[in-house]
């Protein structure tokens, strides 16, 4: 009788899902789980690698797809004898099944994350407030006895180091918290659609380019991916207004979360994701903290 033959399962999830994930896929009886990997650069999200017999695998598609996670099934490495090994750049692939899904239940838990930190900070400043209002009254009480004068002169540098301390620790509380949000919007900007995320790479390249001749740097994940169509789609925009489009991808590739790099050889102009969210930072903290404080 031939050996059957085995497809590798790859399997993108949510950490905080990773134990009901892990025991809905124990469930399916002729999947081989192997090892749990990390994904680099991503602290929510985790991978699982698996392997099948081939004769199952409309079945397991089947199964897969009523799952919170992404996966897709590809013939195992050459040379593998063992999956679950440690992962190799050149073996991630794409996840064209239920991506959707995890990335909607990812929006769904950083809002959660977001409303629990602005309610934490909230108990935590009027935590802070009646804290030092309660010492300073204490204080003023216990040594009423020792004259009005001393004692008017006491509470008060009491109440005003009290004051200092409570605007202290409830700006550093703010200030985390502004941090977060920052933190959150640049998860945002890397996690659009594909169609709008390629938009904002073409759009960054027609506004920062010059001469219309200079070489396009993106991050390793998004050169391959966008490279090629964002270059064609810029130059096709430059030329639609009148300016020259020879717009080229450099080899080069930059340690960057996203967005793109152009450069004439002298001068860069930074149009990363880290840089436009810096570049309108100080716009926005005023409409930011009035969004969380007000």
């Amino acid at each position: 009788m031939p050996s059957v033959k085995q497809k590798r399962v790859q399997l993108v999830g949510i950490k905080e899902e990773r134990e009901v994930l892990r025991k809905s896929l124990g469930e399916i009886s002729y999947l081989t789980l192997g090892e749990v990997a990390e994904i680099p650069g991503s602290e929510l999200l985790f991978l699982q690698e698996a392997t099948v017999p081939v004769l199952q695998e409309a079945e397991l598609i089947k199964a897969l797809e009523s799952l919170p996670c992404a996966f897709t099934i590809t013939d195992p490495p050459e040379g593998s004898s063992r999956f679950g090994r440690r992962r190799r750049p050149e073996d991630d692939v794409s996840m064209p099944h239920g991506l959707d899904r995890v990335k909607a239940r990812l929006m769904e838990q950083t809002g959660e994350k977001v409303k629990a930190l602005q309610a934490e900070a909230d108990g935590e400043i009027a935590e802070i407030m009646a804290k030092f209002t309660k010492e300073a009254e204490e204080t003023y009480w216990k040594h009423a006895t020792a004259g009005k004068q001393a004692i008017d002169q006491k509470a008060q540098g009491l109440a005003d180091t009290a004051a200092m301390e409570s605007r202290k620790q409830v700006l550093s509380f703010k200030q985390e918290l502004m941090e977060k949000t920052f933190a959150l919007a640049l998860e945002r900007l890397s996690d659009l659609s594909e169609e709008k995320y390629l938009r904002l790479l073409v759009n960054s390249a027609v506004k920062a380019s010059q001469s219309g001749q200079e070489r396009l740097i993106f991050s390793m994940r998004d050169r391959g991916h966008y490279g090629k169509r964002v270059t064609i789609a810029a130059n096709e925009a430059l030329e639609a207004m009148g300016r020259e489009g020879k717009l080229t991808m450099s080899e080069e590739i930059r340690p960057i979360r996203g967005g793109v790099i152009l450069t004439d050889g002298l001068v860069d102009a930074n149009c990363s994701i880290e840089a436009l969210i810096e570049a309108h930072r100080r716009e926005l903290v005023i409409p930011v903290a009035e969004a969380l404080f007000e």
